[in-house]
């Protein structure tokens, strides 16, 4: 993959495309039911997307420490799109819709222990 070109989706193949979509429609709603196998499934599926925008924060691949910081709090914002997510939106557009909280989480100040524990959520 060339440097500076996010991917966005696994397949360009149509017909596997398809069956992609389908199984992350099925995950995220597991997720939103609160199966944290699937928490942990979707996190895998948004692995190299999360790393690849915590690397172009830190320009330092030798700072380790920062982008496993950075992929946490990626993580953190995939989570959240999931609890926001609205089946109207489409699942083929969830990529781009879970991307804009990934960022805003990344780019976030970092918060203490007790306001990730006990996350107020307000309305937007």
């Amino acid at each position: 993959m060339k440097k500076g070109r996010l991917k966005l989706h696994g397949s360009v193949d149509p017909s596997g495309r398809s069956a992609e979509l389908e199984q992350l429609e099925r995950c995220v709603a597991r997720c939103q039911a609160g199966d944290l196998r699937e928490h942990m499934q979707l996190a895998r599926k948004f692995r190299p997307l999360i790393r690849t925008l915590a690397e172009k924060r830190v320009n330092d691949p030798s700072n380790v420490k920062e982008i496993n910081r950075l992929s946490s709090l990626g993580r953190e914002g995939l989570y959240e799109a999931v609890l926001e997510y609205n089946p109207k939106i489409g699942i083929a557009r969830f990529r781009v819709f879970a991307l804009d909280y990934i960022e805003r989480a990344m780019d976030s100040k970092p918060k203490g222990f007790w306001q990730r524990l006990f996350r107020k959520r307000f309305p937007r």
